[in-house]
């Protein structure tokens, strides 16, 4: 059996509509919260891009980090 074939606009579209559900989501769990957003870019040594982004959630009195390790 073959997968049926999707094209280039409807994958756009569903790509849109789960970014911002995601969006939507997420700044509902943040809402109110002590964040600190970080992200790094680099470029491999075969040319390829990188990005990453990493969120910390901050415990506002003592300013130390409510999950993950110190």
């Amino acid at each position: 059996m073959k997968a049926p074939f999707i094209g280039e606009d409807k994958v756009r579209s569903l790509s849109y509509m789960k970014y911002f559900e995601t969006q939507q989501k997420i700044t509902k769990i943040l809402k109110g919260k002590n964040v600190v957003l970080t992200t790094d870019t680099w470029t491999s040594i075969a040319m390829e891009g990188y990005i990453t982004c990493t969120l910390h959630l901050i415990e506002p009195l003592t300013w130390t980090r409510l999950f993950g390790n110190p």
